[in-house]
Formats: structure tokens, sequence, C-alpha cells
């Protein structure tokens, strides 16, 4: 399996950050555009187009954001959280923001 797992790409604040973002709603407008590739508008100090590459197993294989921040920013794990929501057994909670410092 290529691509990189949520925990390992993300430093754990900015996956913590990330999922307040999805929490908070401000995850908008998600549309899959191809059979791995998802795209939406992420609402932070301004809004940001995101999009990420995922395979069957929503590990990252690309993606990016037109942020100052660049990769791996919080709008991308935003972004990854809300596909995940989208998924069987995938509604993330409180407790995933702690998985990022033990995987």
């Amino acid at each position: 399996m290529s691509g990189i797992y949520l925990p390992r790409l993300f430093p754990p604040h900015i996956a913590e950050r990330g999922l307040l973002y999805f929490q908070q709603g401000k995850v908008r407008d998600v549309q899959k555009t191809s059979a791995e590739r998802y795209r939406a508008e992420v609402c932070g100090s301004e809004n940001y187009s995101v999009w990420l590459k995922l395979d069957s197993d929503l590990y990252i294989k690309d993606g990016g954001c037109d942020c100052p921040y660049g990769w791996a920013c919080k709008h991308m794990a935003a972004l990854w959280y809300a596909v995940r929501a989208q998924t069987p057994e995938g509604q993330p909670d409180e407790t995933d923001a702690t998985i990022f410092a033990v995987r």
C-alpha cells in the first residue's frame, strides 16, 4: 500500500486543528472529483481550496491547499476528516486527535 495515512503525515497539533475545523463545520462543498480525488473549500481566516488524492484505505497519495502554510496543513487534515466521516465506520471523535502522537 502506497501513500501516507493522516497520523503519519500531520504533526499532532495540525491534526488537532484539522479535526476542530471539521467539527466546527468549516469544510464546505466536499466533492469527489474522480475515483480517488476529493476537493473542498475550507473556511479559515480566508476560504481555501483544498484537494486530496486518497486510496481506498484513506491513505493520502497527494494533496494540496492554497493557504500560505504549505504541505500538510490543517485545511488538508480537515478535508481528510470530512471524507473519512462519509465512509462506513469513519465518524471521527474527540479521541482521534490523540492517536497522532502514538502512531
